[in-house]
């Protein structure tokens, strides 16, 4: 960090780029202001934000590769024992230039001493944080693909099997997602706390990764798709948020949209114990036990990666908040 080098390659950083047919469906001026945006905001990492260059890139993903045909669900053991690097500081992951010119941003690891992820999950924000998923599993059914702890969803999907819980969203297909407990409607708090939360997931992605960030939020407006909050419409730019509590899942590419960005932020209970998010074609896992308060952007469609079991601690209170735009929408 704070090296020429480091701070090169931050400035030729570029994310991948989403493909031509999903870049038609924005309008002119859309397209246009998209391209007016930085993939980082040079002048917020420069000087501070370490940079983790793969050299190996057909390495990396020959063992990304592997990981996703073996449905792999590690843990730190094995993820140590295949060599994987173990970061708890801010950091840029890129892979060497091929061709030399250009440089492919992996993904970008926030830790709580960024101003921004600081002031966003201060002590009153990680209590709210705590709140949300905690009312979370009491009102929202739980998603099936953990393999520890479990997931919350709000906000909207695209799903035509589940019709009783359609909703007026402008398309017959567009769903709510499902609740077990009404008693949410009249949860203020609940509400409140989770329109906060993917508001402040949103912004962290709209400051550090201006271009993904603003890519998402012109895609929400091109489809119509209805924000979890009015008030904030120009503001939350993920139609869906995705909670969770001691999760631990296989490695895996995630269903969403064509180089969109997932963006997560994390909290940790009151105790520390060993907890870990990887990124497989870097070999890089990120301590969150020893970083949290903190966040992540990577591009989940085509980047391999999972939140790591934690044996001996499966029930553990840390919690976790992404931001997501589902292939589907």
């Amino acid at each position: 960090a704070g090296s020429r080098a480091a701070d090169e390659l931050i400035a030729r950083a570029r994310w991948r780029q989403t493909s031509p047919d999903m870049l038609k469906r924005l309008s002119r001026a859309g397209r246009d202001a998209l391209g007016e945006e930085p993939d980082l905001a040079v002048e917020l990492l420069q000087g501070r934000c370490a940079v983790v260059e793969v050299e190996d890139v057909r390495g990396g993903e020959a063992l990304a590769k592997h990981m996703l045909d073996a449905k792999a669900t590690p843990d730190e053991a094995a993820c140590r024992a295949l060599g994987f690097t173990f970061l708890r500081t801010t950091t840029l992951v890129v892979n060497r230039a091929v061709p030399p010119r250009i440089v492919t941003a992996v993904a970008l690891f926030l830790d709580r001493e960024t101003a921004a992820v600081a002031a966003a999950f201060d002590a009153e924000g990680r209590t709210a944080f705590h709140r949300a998923v905690t009312a979370a599993k009491r009102y929202v059914s739980a998603a099936r693909d953990a393999v520890q702890g479990a997931q919350y969803c709000e906000g909207i999907r695209y799903d035509r099997r589940h019709n009783a819980h359609k909703q007026d969203l402008g398309r017959d297909a567009y769903h709510t997602f499902c609740h077990r407990d009404e008693k949410w409607r009249r949860d203020a708090t609940y509400k409140r706390d989770v329109v906060e939360l993917l508001f402040k997931v949103c912004e962290l992605e709209r400051l550090f990764v201006p271009r993904l960030g603003r890519m998402r939020a012109l895609f929400r407006e091109t489809m119509g798709l209805v924000p979890l909050s009015r008030a904030l419409e120009d503001y939350i730019s993920a139609p869906m948020l995705v909670m969770s509590e001691s999760f631990g899942c296989e490695v895996h590419v995630d269903k969403s949209a064509d180089k969109f960005a997932e963006s997560i932020a994390w909290v940790r209970g009151t105790r520390r114990h060993p907890w870990h998010f990887i990124v497989a074609c870097a070999g890089v896992a990120f301590e969150l036990h020893e970083a949290a308060p903190c966040f992540l952007t990577l591009q989940a469609s085509c980047t391999a990666h999972a939140t790591l079991r934690t044996p001996g601690h499966e029930n553990h209170p840390s919690k976790g908040a992404a931001a997501v735009t589902k292939r589907t929408l």
